[in-house]
């Protein structure tokens, strides 16, 4: 019965995956704050193909529990097929989890190894270990599926997770493509894939800055800033993504490329400078991967950190229009659920803000023309800062200011 629900529901929220349908996306997981149960375990390594592995994870609503209409889709992960770790942050119910993976090389139809877990019961504060083990032999699977490839196709995520040495110039940072990967993620996926990009080539004895960008934003934002460093002591790397999908996928995709990193580069530690909605990408994927990797500086600037009101006013609207302005809506599940978790002990928020805006009949008074004051400094990334600078700059502005850019250089140096 789970098989058959697993294919249902992979027919349910995944097939056609249209922008403007949001049943085929990741949903504003409405996770409680303090969550204290989890299913987690190893993805026993597949020595018949060295593709990607894919989990989705459901939980039981009401009802029959054999019914596949009382499920939902609740999480899901892309993982590198090498004994590697999972876990699922989850409440109290029932839940099943499917996992599948593309032939090493693919046939006219589909095919994919897969692996389907019983019920899994969780009460309050457990901890499920549950290692995953694909079945040896494929099988075949729906044509909706579209985690799963043929030759006459490709899967959404084939192209994600990308580890490539460019420069900034490259063609893929065009306007052009952030547009799209706003307004249809999916044709972005296809075409450019999307993950990290180095930008030198790889040096074990420089300190890597990640670099996350914002909403309808490319790589190219950070320019006057990247120039700005000592590239004998810093060696910058780029997070490029669809900023019109969940954002769920996108801290989802920045962890992907960060295991596949790490198996070419021995990365241990990093710091991370983010700007507007970058800054909550990388602040859940600070909360969800440092048990992986040190980030022991966070440099956010002008985030929105209490979402953007114009998201709000849209409401359903903004969602059909790209699903990552649902998680934008001021004290989303996106949001909340990411600043209730406090920081590593090591890690150093730096929090800056911008406002030189203009009046508004959608922003606050005091804004940076696209931001509110309110937002950038919210009270629960306040909280949590180590300190805070603002900038008579606009929303933009700020990434070209030489004020700005000479105290993000005197933070990654920790003269401040």
């Amino acid at each position: 019965m789970a098989r058959y629900i697993a294919f249902t529901l992979l027919i349910l929220f995944f097939s056609a995956c249209s922008i403007k349908d949001t049943q085929h996306v990741k949903l504003d997981l409405k996770i409680a704050p303090h969550i204290k149960s989890t299913i987690q375990g190893e993805i026993l390594q597949n020595t018949n193909s060295t593709k990607d592995i894919y989990l989705v994870l459901y939980k039981h609503i009401k009802g029959d529990k054999t019914n596949f209409k009382n499920y939902k889709l609740v999480d899901f992960s892309t993982n590198s097929n090498a004994n590697n770790k999972y876990k699922f942050n989850v409440l109290k119910g029932l839940y099943f989890l499917y996992a599948c993976q593309n032939l090493e090389v693919l046939k006219d139809e589909k095919y994919a190894y897969e692996y389907f877990s019983d019920y899994i019961e969780i009460q309050a504060s457990t901890q499920k270990q549950l290692d995953i083990t694909l079945n040896s032999k494929p099988t075949i699977v729906e044509d909706s599926n579209i985690l799963i490839s043929s030759k006459k196709d490709i899967s959404l995520f084939e192209n994600s997770g990308n580890i490539s040495e460019v420069t900034l110039k490259n063609d893929i940072f065009k306007r052009e493509n952030s547009n799209l990967g706003l307004w249809n993620p999916n044709q972005f996926l296809e075409k450019i894939g999307g993950g990290i990009y180095l930008l030198d080539k790889y040096a074990t004895n420089k300190k890597i800055v990640l670099f996350v960008h914002g909403m309808n934003g490319t790589p190219t934002d950070f320019t006057s800033i990247i120039k700005s460093l000592n590239r004998k002591k810093y060696f910058p790397i780029v997070y490029y993504y669809p900023t019109g999908m969940n954002l769920n996928y996108a801290v989802d995709g920045l962890k992907y490329s960060f295991d596949k990193l790490k198996i070419t580069h021995q990365v241990k530690n990093i710091s991370i400078v983010a700007h507007s909605m970058g800054g909550l990408v990388s602040r859940a994927f600070i909360n969800s991967y440092s048990y992986n990797l040190k980030v022991d500086k966070f440099i956010s600037i002008a985030t929105p950190w209490n979402g953007q009101k114009y998201a709000k006013l849209g409401g359903d609207i903004a969602k059909s229009m790209a699903p990552s302005f649902g998680n934008m809506i001021p004290k989303s599940a996106f949001i909340e659920n990411n600043q209730d978790i406090d920081f590593p002990s090591y890690l150093k928020h730096y929090l800056l803000f911008a406002y030189k805006g203009k009046s508004s009949l959608i922003l606050d008074t005091s804004n940076d023309g696209v931001i509110s004051l309110s937002s950038q400094l919210y009270n629960k990334a306040q909280n949590k800062a180590t300190a805070i600078y603002g900038f008579n700059e606009s929303h933009v502005g700020i990434l070209n200011s030489k004020e700005s850019i000479k105290f993000i250089k005197d933070i990654l140096e920790d003269k401040l």
